[in-house]
């Protein structure tokens, strides 16, 4: 990574290093220096953390008044690190570009870019001093970016990525010529995170069965869960137990959650809470105490000139009657039973990365000791790095099967700022067991933007189905499934018996986009994925485009380590996804518009 200075003439400036001094701990190391020349000095402050995150704070300040060609940050990338990226405009797959040039534009929610492969890849984010957290979802409007002035120069700066001869990738951070005065001092501060983050956990991706309870009767669900073979079971707000968004504290149903805990607990079933920062309730005990911190904890937004797609028309009357200004109308639910039957819960939005975060820790703690929930289901959230780390450490601590999942809407369009999900919570997915990304998404997208978008198998963590319960078959060539979501099980409950009829979570997933693949097709819109095993593999194909698609399946049995003339291969019938078929022809394979298949091949004994 080199950050670069070029004088008017477009040399470049010289500077004298001084020997940077460093501090570490077992979790972060840090360290900072500073650079001199006749013109320019640059003091930074650095620091890497055990999860792959970098921060460097870099400040410019003119000795006198200066002409500057440009001050940019290049990133060279090799070329087994570049196949695929992801944001400033681009939403997710391959790069197919070898000339990318990129400009500010703060009417959408794009300051960072993530380029790399599925073990190896680099997200950067550019920011100044100034820089504060936008809002997200549908209310990015009202919460932009910041645009930060030393990267931006007034329109001239942008990224660029460039191909190097054969070599390299180089991603570059520019900001153009300008003019300094005595005295000025720029900001040039980036993120960069690492990835993958970690490894994918198998007993996660493959026996982490969610069902969702989002109206009805507690216990009744909990029994539902368990008949439908799910393993954690994520309660949501506007239950009769649970009525008020992000908080399940009101004492007349803390009792009844806690005994719905204990009975899942006694039946082997785990329990989260839908539980985070971004909405508040109108019902919250503090509500009016936080509404008067000017700003801090409640956003000001327009206030009753609100129209969001929530509230169309503007906000409802409770809060045209009793807010009027400085908010913005958020989520709203009808209570459907219980105590609170009828009532409407109404909620406003937050100001990102407030002291209401140590209010949420706190009562995750309470939680976590005194009803013993499995952790927390987050929806689209205002929750920062570190806020989740306590998270993370704090369930941990208190439950040793703990979860934290994470579920988001399209975010790649208006109104919420043309930024791709997977790019906009890279930086939680450290402390995240498992995404939910599909909602409002297209599961007709080309398998390269699944990858990168949908499975976030790229960051090291496993990823489920959403929008309409996904696509089973090419779900399948990912180790993906979807979720039981109320009365919709979306036929899923028949692949998680195959999964462990077939032991699944033993086997080594090895893609179409591994450079290690055993098992190719003849067909660019045909994808095969092995699940590897010593005397048992399970092979996923699927299909893409809007016909049906002949194949020839080809396998390298060498590396198999298999003998092709002591392999059985069987299409095992699954309800809902595929046919029995004894003795399948791979050589001559049809795949159905939009579906796909499981076979098993195994070593005759």
């Amino acid at each position: 990574v080199t950050f670069d200075v070029r004088n008017a003439s477009g040399t470049k400036v010289t500077f004298q290093s001084e020997e940077p001094t460093f501090e570490d701990s077992p979790t972060t190391i840090q360290w900072k220096g500073r650079q001199t020349s006749d013109q320019l000095d640059i003091t930074y402050q650095a620091r890497i953390e055990y999860d792959g995150f970098m921060r460097y704070d870099v400040s410019l300040c003119a000795h006198h008044d200066t002409e500057v060609g440009d001050i940019s940050l290049s990133i060279p990338m090799r070329p087994e690190k570049s196949k695929f990226w992801m944001g400033l405009g681009e939403e997710g797959g391959y790069r197919n570009k070898d000339d990318f040039d990129w400009k500010w534009d703060i009417t959408k929610n794009q300051d960072m870019m993530w380029m790399g492969d599925i073990n190896g890849g680099l997200r950067l984010k550019l920011m100044d001093e100034h820089y504060k957290r936008p809002l997200i979802n549908i209310y990015y409007a009202m919460g932009r970016l910041v645009e930060p002035l030393s990267w931006s120069n007034e329109g001239k700066g942008g990224v660029s990525v460039k191909k190097q001869g054969t070599e390299n990738v180089e991603m570059k951070a520019y900001s153009g010529s300008r003019k300094l005065a005595a005295g000025d001092t720029l900001h040039f501060n980036f993120e960069l995170l690492i990835t993958p983050f970690k490894l994918v956990d198998r007993s996660v991706k493959y026996g982490d069965r969610y069902t969702h309870c989002c109206q009805g009767d507690d216990s009744a669900s909990v029994d539902k869960a368990l008949r439908e073979k799910a393993t954690i079971m994520n309660v949501h707000h506007g239950e009769y137990h649970y009525p008020f968004i992000n908080y399940p504290y009101q004492d007349t149903e803390v009792k009844e959650l806690d005994k719905m805990i204990r009975y899942a607990h006694d039946n082997d079933m785990r329990v989260k809470f839908y539980y985070t920062t971004r909405e508040l309730t109108k019902n919250f005990s503090e509500f009016w105490a936080l509404n008067s911190l000017q700003g801090e904890v409640v956003y000001p937004g327009p206030g009753n000139a609100s129209k969001t797609w929530i509230h169309p028309d503007g906000p409802p009357q409770w809060f045209i009657d009793n807010m009027k200004e400085n908010y913005i109308p958020a989520w709203f639910e009808h209570i459907p039973g219980g105590i609170y039957k009828g009532e409407t819960d109404l909620s406003v939005i937050t100001t990102p990365d407030s002291r209401l975060n140590n209010y949420y820790i706190a009562g995750l703690d309470w939680m976590l000791r005194n009803m013993q929930i499995d952790g927390v289901y987050i929806d689209d959230s205002a929750l920062d790095r570190y806020t989740l780390r306590r998270a993370r450490r704090l369930i941990d601590r208190h439950r040793t099967a703990g979860r934290i999942d994470f579920h988001t809407c399209n975010h790649y369009g208006e109104p919420f700022g043309w930024i791709s999900c997977s790019q906009l919570y890279m930086d939680l997915m450290p402390y995240l067991d498992l995404t939910w990304i599909g909602e409002g998404h297209n599961y007709n997208r080309s398998p390269d933007h699944w990858l990168v978008e949908y499975t976030t198998l790229p960051y090291g963590v496993p990823g489920q189905m959403l929008q309409g319960g996904g696509n089973l078959w090419r779900g399948a060539v990912f180790g993906m499934t979807n979720r039981i979501v109320g009365k919709s099980n979306y036929n899923v409950i028949p692949l998680w018996k195959f999964w462990d009829e077939y032991d699944i979570q033993s086997k080594e997933m090895i893609g179409f986009w591994d450079e290690r693949a055993m098992v190719t097709t003849d067909n660019e819109q045909v994808k095969a994925t092995l699940f590897y095993g010593n005397d048992q593999s399970i092979l996923a194909v699927a299909g893409w485009g809007e016909e049906d698609q002949p194949c020839s399946i080809q396998f390298d049995w060498k590396a198999m380590g298999y003998d092709e003339t002591q392999v059985r291969i069987l299409r095992p019938s699954i309800e809902g996804f595929q046919e029995l078929e004894l003795t399948p022809d791979l050589s001559h394979l049809t795949i159905p518009q939009g579906k796909g298949f499981l076979f098993v091949i195994e070593k005759i004994k």
